[in-house]
């Protein structure tokens, strides 16, 4: 599993925090890898179980707690976005 490098052209910490309190897991593995979107849905498809962060299923959609994301990306919640 590579290591979390957050891609700034792609996600900042406050795009991650406007997410509320899920991101969908395809982004939120992009934001953690700094990977594209077909490598990110293989990841999440074969290797969620290998992840920092917690992944669900609802329906047939993949979620992340945003706060669990943050906290694999060595970021504190409390931490308000910017304005």
């Amino acid at each position: 599993m590579k290591q979390a490098k957050l891609d700034p052209r792609k996600w900042s910490i406050d795009d991650i925090k406007a997410q509320g309190p899920r991101i969908n897991t395809v982004d939120a593995i992009q934001a953690f890898m700094g990977v594209g979107p077909a490598t990110a849905k293989r990841v999440a498809r074969e290797e969620a179980d290998k992840l920092p962060f917690p992944v669900f299923q609802l329906g047939r959609k993949r979620v992340t707690p945003t706060a669990a994301l943050l906290r694999a990306l060595g970021v504190e919640n409390d931490e308000p976005a910017a304005a």
